[in-house]
């Protein structure tokens, strides 16, 4: 007659024989350890097996991927959208700031034509034609 871990160990190998098998059946009546043990084992690879089958619904699927779907969305969001609309807000600010590049050349260009207006080559608006006078500030303008 076999001890107690010499059945346990064939009954979870499976290698018992049939007369092993009725042997063992028969020492489950008086051990209550082996039975327990038996017990156990038996609940355990029922909750392996459920684990294991586990078939998901087709519904189950679907939201599964439709949220997947909608995470990718939202990072593309993130890596694409927000920081262009990032550079079209700051552009729109830069473009309609006062003190934008294009205010700094209007500055230059009044300056310098006040200046060659002043110089000594500048006649007084008085002598000459209106049209002179528009000649010299299209030059300083063309300056820049």
């Amino acid at each position: 007659m076999m001890e107690c871990k010499e059945y346990r160990e064939k009954f979870i190998h499976e290698n018992l024989t049939e007369s092993e098998r009725n042997e063992f059946t028969e020492h489950l009546k008086d051990c209550a350890e082996c039975r327990a043990f038996v017990e156990n084992y038996n609940k355990m690879k029922e909750f392996m097996k459920a684990r294991t089958e586990f078939k998901s619904s087709s519904n189950l699927k679907s939201k599964i991927v439709s949220k997947v779907k909608f995470r990718n969305r939202t990072r593309l969001l993130f890596k694409i959208a927000l920081p262009t609309a990032a550079v079209i807000v700051f552009g729109t600010f830069y473009v309609s700031n006062p003190f934008s590049a294009n205010r700094v050349a209007y500055e230059k260009v009044a300056s310098t034509g006040i200046k060659m207006l002043n110089s000594s080559y500048a006649t007084p608006v008085n002598s000459q034609s209106n049209l002179d006078y528009l000649v010299k500030i299209k030059y300083a303008s063309d300056q820049f």
